[in-house]
């Protein structure tokens, strides 16, 4: 049986999971012998070509996201839109659904660390790229397990919230139990507003389901009659600790005007919890670095790669220069001690002489029409360089 490779470079090892429109790998890095999953687009889905557009449109969003360096965003490390395909980070641990559904527990300081670390990579994706999740739940929260960081997946959901709608009437984006009363409201995907808001209260659900280890809504009649009417199960005024129990209540606000509006808001309310209960606070990353090594599509890596070869040669070209400044400088030295006799080369050494100012001349005029090349070369490199740069931009 041959073997399934991506990119010549990446090693399929087995069946994560197969949908009617993708499939989930995972393979193997063969430069580093590192895990990675794959998303590959089922190109037998049943909903092509609309199916085919959504996943276009994820990998061009997921493209964006692959410039953020993140330790809470689950990293891209290649991405092929010709051929349907992306790679990513495999993270090896659990997801808090299945974490919880095991019996475990997640201490309470670790669970406002995690909505807080979560709440700071969604801000990012916001204002960086005016991207909206629009499925924030437990099963899109991964907890590595060497060390139990959050991970934010669920990218194949995502949405730049000037993007066209290429989602099919009545597909509702996002799981019942998680989705925000106002996005319940509409009567199909067309005139659902999906925003921060909903996020928030998506990851608000997902805050109680951590600490209490059961979701907040079981039942559809619970969801409608909070939609209804603004009505909480009874479980939730039995929650033990009320200082966070109000911090969820704000993120889950039936009115939307009244919810939490965004992510610094967000944010310094989790900090500001954290110094009421004494915990240590989380610390987040304050900038946005670009791993360089990163590639997210055939096309930019065919450019940087022309770059680095334009760079190497422009070096070369420059260095050939400098040397030929000094070659210049001695035939010229050469030259002066060598001048032209006036009189006739009658002796044997007058003769020498002669010749050895002959073979100076011609040394001088190879060495400049050398120069004259080099020279030459060292415009079409800016050339090459300026067309790479505006590729790269």
């Amino acid at each position: 049986m041959n073997e399934k490779v991506f990119n010549q470079r990446y090693i399929v090892k087995k069946m994560l999971s197969s949908q009617d429109d993708y499939f989930l790998w995972i393979g193997e890095d063969k430069q580093n012998q590192l895990p990675v999953c794959i998303k590959e687009f089922n190109k037998k889905s049943p909903n092509i070509p609309m199916a085919a557009k959504e996943f276009a449109r994820e990998c061009s969003l997921v493209q964006k996201l692959a410039k953020m360096n993140s330790e809470n965003l689950v990293k891209i490390y290649f991405i092929d839109p010709q051929n349907f395909y992306y790679v990513m980070e495999y993270v090896q641990g659990q997801n808090v659904q299945d974490y919880i559904d095991g019996r475990n527990k997640i201490p309470e300081a670790k669970c406002i660390d995690i909505v807080l670390k979560i709440a700071h990579v969604l801000s990012r994706i916001y204002d960086e790229f005016k991207i909206i999740h629009r499925n924030i739940e437990p099963k899109h929260v991964l907890l590595r397990q060497s060390d139990f960081e959050p991970k934010l997946t669920g990218l194949g959901i995502i949405k730049a919230q000037d993007s066209m709608n290429l989602t099919m009437v009545n597909q509702v984006k996002g799981t019942f139990f998680y989705l925000a009363p106002e996005l319940i409201y509409a009567d199909s995907d067309s005139e659902r507003e999906y925003s921060v808001q909903s996020d928030i209260y998506g990851l608000g659900l997902t805050f109680y389901f951590m600490l209490a280890g059961s979701p907040l809504f079981e039942k559809p009649e619970e969801i409608i009659q909070f939609v209804q009417n603004g009505k909480l199960p009874n479980k939730f005024k039995d929650f033990p600790n009320r200082a966070i129990a109000k911090v969820i209540f704000q993120m889950i606000d039936k009115d939307i005007l009244k919810r939490i509006c965004d992510y610094e808001d967000l944010l310094q309310i989790l900090q500001d919890l954290q110094k009421t209960l004494g915990y240590p606070p989380t610390k987040v990353e304050i900038s946005a670095a670009i791993p360089a090594s990163v590639p997210v599509s055939q096309e930019k890596l065919y450019w940087e790669k022309n770059m680095q070869e334009v760079n190497t040669l422009k070096k070369t070209v420059n260095d050939l220069i400098k040397s030929l400044k000094d070659i210049k400088e001695t035939t010229l030295n050469l030259e002066s001690i060598n001048p032209k006799s006036t009189s006739p080369a009658t002796s044997k050494d007058a003769q020498s002489k002669e010749k050895n100012y002959q073979e100076v001349q011609l040394l001088k005029r190879d060495v400049n029409n050398l120069i004259k090349v080099v020279r030459d070369l060292k415009e079409r490199v800016a050339q090459l360089e300026t067309i790479s740069s505006q590729n790269l931009s």
